[in-house]
């Protein structure tokens, strides 16, 4: 992760990432998964992306060195990947 941050600062860039986690991962007390908590000190945002019955849900888990992370109420459409309103 440092290697990726410091060739993402040569480039003057942002860089993003995605990775997938399984129904049931333990997570931390942030509700980041266990396998990329311990990637979350190098990870300036994180956010999650849960499939619902009312669609694809967004959760803002980490905000850059925010302890007060804010709570989301976004959710796509499934087949669109749009905004729902709510």
């Amino acid at each position: 992760m440092a290697a990726f941050r410091e060739l993402a600062a040569e480039f003057n860039v942002e860089m993003w990432m995605s990775a997938m986690t399984h129904r049931g991962v333990q997570a931390n007390e942030h509700g980041i998964p266990e396998h990329i908590a311990k990637l979350a000190p190098a990870i300036a945002v994180i956010v999650e992306m849960t499939d619902h019955d009312d669609g694809v849900h967004i959760a803002l888990l980490k905000d850059h060195d925010n302890p007060d992370v804010a709570k989301l109420k976004l959710a796509l459409d499934p087949s669109t990947m749009l905004l729902v309103k709510k």
